[in-house]
């Protein structure tokens, strides 16, 4: 009887292995299949086997193949951890299922688990993307109760509340409350990112550029999408001059967003002259311009009366010049 017992976990082991490492490769489709195998020859998985299932579809964004599995632990002798719910509460977050997300917190207490940072930053992100900041602000706002300490993802999730509800103050204010909090987490480009961003929805252009700033002061590595978010922002204000300024200094790490930036800068600039030459500069470049590229470089040209649709007007739609 022991050595069966012995085979049967070993088998339990192998399947858990193989999950994982499906998982890991976001291959959720064989990690869903490897447990239908478990269960045709009749090999009952554990909550090992089911967290690492679970995990496999919330990274392949199959967040209600996740929230199913979650729901059979309930139907099975199966234990749920805490692993367990931090990864359905993240699969709420993709499926911008914020009352689940808040009602499975819920279930962390009355289970007699301790919820930790993690399920605290699932659980606002899930807040955050489902538009619902003031819930995310008072998720947020209960990490001290539960003695916890917000780590840069909580920061980027609750600046990102922010940012919807137009808050952009509240969000400079995190921004200055995660840098209080150095010696538990250390100044991040990510939370400076989700910040700049929050000034660029809300036309703060010298907020923007002042924290780009800051980023230096602090030594760290300006990256594309804090360029590209304070470029907007001074879009925006029509402070084109400055847009044009930041998309020179990106050098060879511009995106298409870049691109697109700069040739809407070029737009309310009215000068369609050199909208259409970073137009040219992108399609001869390695990345491929989109729609946006197209639409923005047109409606530079439209107030001259210059067609780019013309067919005397000649650009290639690859990234070949």
């Amino acid at each position: 009887m022991a050595a069966m017992r012995t085979a049967v976990d070993q088998d339990v082991l192998r399947f858990t292995k193989a999950i994982s490492a499906c998982g890991r490769s976001s291959r959720w489709q064989e990690a869903c299949q490897l447990l239908a195998d478990m269960e045709r020859e009749s090999v009952w998985g554990n909550t090992f086997t089911y967290n690492a299932a679970m995990a496999a579809c919330g990274k392949g964004r199959q967040w209600q193949r996740a929230l199913a599995l979650f729901a059979t632990l309930g139907t099975l002798t199966v234990d749920k951890d805490l692993v367990s719910y931090n990864t359905a509460i993240n699969a709420c977050k993709d499926g911008e299922n914020w009352a689940y997300a808040l009602q499975l917190l819920s279930e962390v207490s009355e289970s007699g688990l301790q919820a930790d940072v993690i399920t605290l930053n699932a659980a606002v992100s899930a807040c955050e993307k489902s538009g619902q900041w003031q819930r995310a602000l008072e998720l947020f706002g209960s990490l001290e109760a539960r003695n916890l300490a917000p780590q840069a993802v909580t920061w980027v999730g609750v600046i990102g509340a922010c940012t919807r509800a137009a808050l952009w103050m509240e969000a400079l204010g995190c921004l200055c409350r995660h840098l209080g909090d150095v010696p538990n987490t250390p100044p991040n480009v990510i939370v400076y990112s989700a910040t700049i961003n929050a000034c660029e929805k809300a036309s703060q252009w010298q907020q923007a550029l002042s924290l780009l700033m800051q980023l230096e002061q602090q030594s760290l590595e300006k990256n594309v999408v804090c360029q590209n978010s304070a470029m907007s922002a001074c879009v925006k204000c029509a402070m084109w001059q400055l847009a044009v300024q930041l998309f020179a200094d990106l050098e060879d790490e511009a995106s298409v967003v870049s691109y697109n930036t700069a040739i809407a800068a070029y737009d309310r600039g009215g000068n369609w002259q050199m909208a259409l030459a970073v137009l040219a500069e992108l399609l001869a470049g390695p990345r491929r311009p989109d729609l946006v590229s197209f639409n923005t470089a047109i409606n530079a040209c439209k107030d001259v009366g210059f067609d780019l649709q013309s067919k005397h007007v000649s650009f290639p739609l690859s990234g070949e010049a």
